[in-house]
């Protein structure tokens, strides 16, 4: 297991996944943006990190599909492990 991250290493992952999920659903030329909330949780090693569509109506098998594509390449590209991010969907 990790280690708990410190305020400013959390805040630094929400900037770097800002920027991997900018990438991926401009590169799907989704019609939404996913949008990094200020909200986290670490419990049992794992830093648990909300993520919002930025409007209403995107379908869970979307956002679920950039959720699992950015984690991967935050893995792949930068070696961070043991980050999960969870979608919060907003109701039509």
């Amino acid at each position: 297991m990790s280690d708990e991250k410190t305020p400013q290493q959390v805040k630094q992952l929400q900037q770097r996944i800002q920027e991997l999920l900018d990438v991926y659903v401009q590169q799907e030329k989704f019609d939404f943006r996913m949008i990094v909330s200020g909200e986290y949780k670490q419990q049992d090693g794992w830093l648990h990190i909300l993520v919002v569509p930025d409007r209403e109506g995107v379908s869970g098998a979307e956002c679920a599909e950039a959720l699992t594509v950015v984690e991967s390449r935050l893995y792949r590209l930068d070696h961070v492990e043991h980050v999960m991010l969870m979608p919060v969907l907003v109701a039509a």
